[in-house]
């Protein structure tokens, strides 16, 4: 509102306003700050030259302070982007990152995957070494059962094995 006023009835920023004066319907330059006030017709040269002088001293200040206050704005804009776009491209590069992660992750996932396939195929061949050996065995026995016989040496006091085809003894 006091600025409306300004642009209207003075200069803006400027303490002198003109209006006409209601109680004497005289043309008045009033001072807002000092509650001086001037007729028209009382007016000199001097007081004029004051006044314009004052006028624009505080336009000029007026205008600064304008232009301050844009600044401000617009550095504050400024700021505010800057950090919109800092925070923006953080949730990029996040994003980028767990993307990259990702793939990275695939391909470790396939690599744990194939190492723990092999590890079970190594364990199975194993297992399969293990089992037929332990069958061989029990079967070797039967057969070794039938071609070696266990006897007793007296002479030696020990037991001994004989060949039943060749009649060849291990001690």
């Amino acid at each position: 509102q006091t600025e409306m006023i300004s642009k209207i009835c003075g200069t803006p920023g400027s303490p002198w306003k003109l209006y006409v004066d209601p109680a004497q319907d005289v043309t008045c330059l009033h001072n807002i700050w000092t509650g001086e006030k001037i007729f028209d017709f009382r007016m000199t040269d001097q007081k004029l030259r004051e006044i314009t002088k004052e006028n624009l001293v505080f336009e000029a200040e007026y205008d600064a302070r304008i232009q301050a206050h844009k600044d401000r704005d617009a550095d504050w804009d400024a700021v505010v982007r800057n950090f919109s776009a800092t925070i923006m491209q953080r949730m990029y590069r996040f994003w980028a990152g767990n993307k990259r992660m990702e793939e990275m992750r695939w391909k470790i996932v396939m690599h744990q995957k194939e190492k723990e396939r092999q590890s079970e195929q190594a364990a199975s061949i194993l297992l399969q070494a293990f089992w037929r050996g332990r069958t061989e065995r029990l079967e070797m026995r039967s057969w070794i059962a039938q071609i070696y016989c266990k006897r007793w040496d007296d002479r030696r006091q020990k037991a001994f094995y004989e060949n039943v085809y060749t009649y060849e003894k291990t001690w």
